[in-house]
């Protein structure tokens, strides 16, 4: 699925595939599992912001393992919210 779309990345989430948050309305890609405790989404959308949405709409730990235009401006949104922060 997120094959078609020209911002793609490869994220490892910290939560079984059969999970609550894996099968939340959140995760727009394809979920596959790992282990007993993580699972593989691949995911897709028109921008890396767009993307970057997207990854913060899921509501649990994540790690990108591919994927690098989506990490950059992931970085630009964390540096932005903690100097929101204060």
């Amino acid at each position: 699925m997120a094959r078609k779309w020209p911002s793609r990345a490869i994220i490892r989430l910290a939560v079984p595939a059969d999970s609550d948050t894996a099968r939340s309305p959140a995760i727009c890609g394809t979920v596959e599992p790992i282990d007993a405790h993580s699972c593989r989404l691949e995911i897709g959308a028109g921008s890396p912001q767009s993307l970057v949405f997207l990854l913060a709409a899921i509501d649990g730990d994540f790690r990108i393992e591919d994927g690098d235009e989506p990490a950059v401006h992931l970085r630009r949104i964390m540096l932005r919210l903690q100097s929101a922060l204060g």
